[in-house]
């Protein structure tokens, strides 16, 4: 789990150990990670594209699933929520 103690990126020591009775993993790791090419384009948004229901904007669907989330877990909205 993310709130774990035991969840970051180890280092390649710390994964020969946690695998020393596979060590064909760490060399089949290397193998995989050879065969990968990614490319991460920096200081952009890259956003899924996905159908919107009910014919609203992206911007209106998500505030419409904000406000529902909101009664959801609060009950009901402050009167300047309602508004917006």
């Amino acid at each position: 789990m993310i709130d774990s103690p035991d969840h970051y990126v180890k280092s390649a020591e710390e994964m020969m150990g946690l695998f020393i009775q596979t060590p064909e993993a760490i060399s089949n790791t290397v193998k995989i990670a050879d065969m990968c090419n990614l490319e991460i384009q920096l200081g952009k948004w890259i956003m899924p594209v996905f159908d919107v229901p009910g014919g609203k904007t992206p911007a209106e669907y998500i505030q419409t699933k904000v406000k529902e989330g909101l009664i959801a877990r609060y009950g009901k909205l402050h009167r300047r929520l309602r508004k917006e």
